[in-house]
């Protein structure tokens, strides 16, 4: 790097100036990098889980009075799915703020990044679907199928790292972390 005439001080010819047409990159917001960082590790206890357990296994051990079965079988799966659904249902609302719309529902809020092409209309639809399966979970766990539930965290999974992609690329449209 040149140096100036004032001792030391680095030549601003040769260091790289943001463009007026791009913002300058900031950092994240802390809550969206934590949310982030974490949801990888709840992702990878939900593929595991979905891996260690065939659904066949799942929805026998989902209705099975024995405590040893529900904790083997149904609990590591249900709760990391609870996980990734609430992180993604945050990641969207968080985003939301710093974009400065106002998040609604999480309904709505899937809506509104399709509406602004950070997801697409069918990503928004999955991820509604996905995510009505684990408030249904939460809430109304006696009614559910526990095959459906299965077939969300599945659904939730096999969508994650492009989800995330899409998540990420809109961060750095909006002036976020590195191109």
């Amino acid at each position: 790097m040149g140096r100036g005439k004032n001792r030391g001080q680095p030549n601003r010819a040769s260091q790289p100036q943001p463009s007026s047409s791009q913002p300058a990159k900031r950092a994240l917001p802390r809550k969206i990098t934590v949310r982030l960082k974490d949801i990888t590790r709840h992702a990878r206890a939900l593929a595991l889980a979905i891996d260690e357990t065939p659904r066949e296994r799942f929805i026998e051990a989902s209705v099975s009075d024995d405590p040893d079965r529900l904790n083997k079988f149904v609990y590591p799966l249900e709760r990391s799915f609870e996980i990734v659904g609430n992180y993604i249902a945050e990641l969207n609302e968080l985003g939301l703020q710093v974009a400065g719309l106002a998040p609604v529902n999480r309904p709505k809020d899937l809506r509104l990044l399709a509406d602004e092409n950070v997801i697409s209309s069918s990503r928004a639809d999955k991820w509604r679907a996905i995510l009505d399966r684990r408030n249904r979970l939460q809430h109304d766990y006696p009614d559910v199928r526990a095959g459906a539930i299965y077939d969300a965290a599945a659904d939730a999974i096999i969508d994650l790292p492009a989800y995330l992609r899409d998540y990420a690329g809109w961060m750095r449209r909006l002036g976020f972390g590195k191109e």
